[in-house]
């Protein structure tokens, strides 16, 4: 098993984890996701388009409470799901 752990804030930032990890030749690539609460939704959207874009095989949405920033408990991992 091969991990990678990168905190990136963008979608720029994940194609750039996506082509490393791609790189790794894994036989499967899964994906913990999660945005603080203060970016607009669109922005929100647009990391959640980047991380499907890598076809994970799996997907995990991590909320942390300190990072709600304004926002409902479910709502920022309601947005990435429905991307």
């Amino acid at each position: 098993m091969k991990v990678l752990v990168d905190f990136v804030h963008n979608p720029h930032g994940f194609e750039a984890v996506g082509r490393l990890a791609r790189g790794l030749a894994p036989e499967r690539i899964g994906v913990m996701l999660g945005h603080a609460g203060d970016r607009d939704d669109e922005a929100i959207r647009d990391l959640a388009r980047a991380a499907w874009r890598m076809a994970p095989g799996r997907v995990a949405a991590k909320e942390l409470p300190r990072y709600l920033r304004g926002r409902e408990s479910g709502e920022v991992s309601g947005i990435i799901r429905d991307e």
